[in-house]
């Protein structure tokens, strides 16, 4: 089973709970929109050349998306 096929539909969907882990994220802490975005893209193999976002939203996390994917 793929990451796209254990859903994003709710909270407690198993790719957002894998999303989470691997983010070090609590139960009650959500990932950013973008990092859920990244992860789907990564897994349907759409090239992603920038990050452009601001400081502090979690830019780092990219390594960690693109290994759970």
């Amino acid at each position: 089973m793929t990451i796209l096929e254990l859903g994003f539909e709710n909270e407690s969907s198993e790719a957002r709970i894998l999303l989470r882990s691997a983010l070090g994220l609590t139960e009650v802490e959500t990932p950013f929109p973008w990092q859920e975005e990244l992860l789907k893209r990564f897994v349907k193999g759409v090239e992603v050349g920038v990050v452009d976002i601001p400081t502090g939203l979690g830019k780092t996390s990219v390594m960690a998306i693109w290994l759970v994917a």
